[in-house]
């Protein structure tokens, strides 16, 4: 017959409940599958910074031995703190989430306004244009041009 103390323990052990959802080494899968998926998108102009987000997050895993032998893997070590299972599992999710929420650079709103979309092509447009100009002219010809170009675009944006 089992003593109280043990059976208080035994309820509290997450291998013994019935259903106790994913283990964190099953939610860390998860989150190290988002992360991979996350590589082969463009998200940004530093390809570098997924890199060194997943690296942290395999040194963590590492340093605490989520996927370790079923002894002394992190689950079991945490197998009667269901409160510090639970934070874990949060912040995994918070993970997760951010993976998820991630879009690449294409996929993204443009959040321009008419106003900048519209300055933004009339320096195209004078870009062009220079480009597509002689190429006799001298620097300083060019200089002016630029100068007096940009000189007027400060005068319109004091007007409005």
């Amino acid at each position: 017959m089992a003593l109280p103390a043990q059976m208080e323990l035994d309820a509290m052990d997450v291998f013994l409940q019935d259903d106790p959802g994913p283990t964190i080494a099953e939610h860390a899968i998860q989150c190290s599958k988002l992360f991979k998926k996350c590589m082969t998108m463009e998200l940004g102009p530093d390809p570098t910074l997924m890199d060194d987000q997943l690296a942290r997050f395999t040194l963590w895993t590492s340093n605490m031995d989520v996927f370790g032998p079923l002894n002394v893997a992190l689950d079991y070590r945490l197998r009667y703190s269901p409160t510090v299972v639970g934070i874990i599992h949060q912040l995994l999710d918070v993970i997760s989430n951010s993976l998820t929420a991630l879009k690449p650079i294409d996929d993204q709103p443009q959040s321009t306004s008419r106003k900048k979309r519209r300055i933004l092509e009339t320096s195209d447009a004078e870009i062009a244009r220079r480009d597509d100009s002689s190429e006799t002219d001298s620097d300083d010809d060019q200089n002016v041009t630029f100068a007096s170009d940009f000189h007027k675009r400060q005068r319109v944006f004091a007007q409005r």
